[in-house]
Formats: structure tokens, C-alpha cells, sequence
């Protein structure tokens, strides 16, 4: 019996789990080229099928629902997949099917990480800064003379200027 996040699918026509990686290639002048790392891409399982009943337009809801949140869901039918979401989903509410509905969907395999708590980090955390303050408009100090400020000064003093 398949189900999808405890959702009743009647008929599974074809579940197709799709495995591949991700390559660097980096051409060189004579041959083939190189490869320096392998990625594991996630797993994607494409399943398509019928679901029937009075109830197939709350299923159907239930598995838009699903989609929009991102819920990581189980996907048991011939072989059981934990923590995937609903990528792509299709369905077909033509008239071949009564009361019910066709559907083809792309379920992905996911690994969702949480945040390490920070530890050795004492809350709340003291700030060493001044303090702001309000001393209205300052007059700024005139700065050193340069060389050549002392040069006419001393100049203008001898009277050789």
C-alpha cells in the first residue's frame, strides 16, 4: 500500500529512484580530462499514479498542503524513503478517471541540519565602549605645525622674511 506523509495513494504505477553525483571536470591539452572531486547529488524518486475515492479531493489538498510547507515526509511503497519533500507535482483530473484523479510527482531526498548551540559564551555579554554623551558643538584643537610652518615662523622672528 502506498503512502506518502500519511497520505493513501490507491495505485502506484511506477516509483523510479534516480542516483547520480556531480564531477569537476578541468580539460587538459592531450586526452581526457581530470576529475579532482565527486559529489553525492541527493536522491530523487519520480512516482506517478492514481488516487481514487470520495475523499481524493482532500488528499489532494492534504498533498498540496505538504508541498507548500516543505514537510519532510516518508514515502513508503515497494522501498521506503525517509525525509523527502515534494519537489514537482502534477495531476491530471481529466475524464478517464471518476471520482478521482492521475498525478506524477518528484519526491528529493533531503538531510536538514540544525544550528550547534554556541557553548563557553556567557549571556548577556558586557560591551567595552564609552558611553554615548551629548557636549554640543566642539571647537576642534588647532594640530601641530608642520616643518615648514616652523621654518616661516622662525624666519618671520629674525626678520629675514
Amino acid at each position: 500500500m502506498p503512502y506518502l506523509g500519511g497520505v493513501y495513494l490507491n495505485t502506484v504505477y511506477s516509483d523510479k529512484p534516480s542516483r547520480s553525483v556531480r564531477t569537476t571536470d578541468h580539460p587538459i591539452e592531450q586526452g581526457e580530462s581530470i576529475v579532482d572531486h565527486i559529489e553525492r547529488a541527493p536522491v530523487t524518486i519520480s512516482i506517478s499514479g492514481v488516487v481514487t475515492g470520495p475523499d481524493a479531493a482532500s488528499r489532494l489538498a492534504k498533498l498540496e498542503d505538504l508541498q507548500n510547507k516543505g514537510a519532510l515526509l516518508t514515502y513508503t511503497n515497494r522501498v521506503k524513503y525517509d525525509n523527502v519533500i515534494i519537489e514537482k507535482f502534477d495531476s491530471d483530473h481529466g475524464k478517464e478517471v471518476a471520482g478521482g484523479f492521475t498525478f506524477s510527482m518528484t519526491l528529493k531526498r533531503v538531510r536538514m541540519v540544525k544550528a550547534a548551540p554556541i557553548k563557553g559564551m556567557k549571556l548577556p555579554q558586557r560591551v567595552q565602549a564609552k558611553k554615548v554623551t551629548n557636549k554640543g558643538r566642539q571647537q576642534t584643537k588647532k594640530g601641530q605645525p608642520t616643518a615648514i610652518e616652523k621654518k616661516a615662523e622662525f624666519l618671520r622672528r629674525k626678520g629675514l622674511e
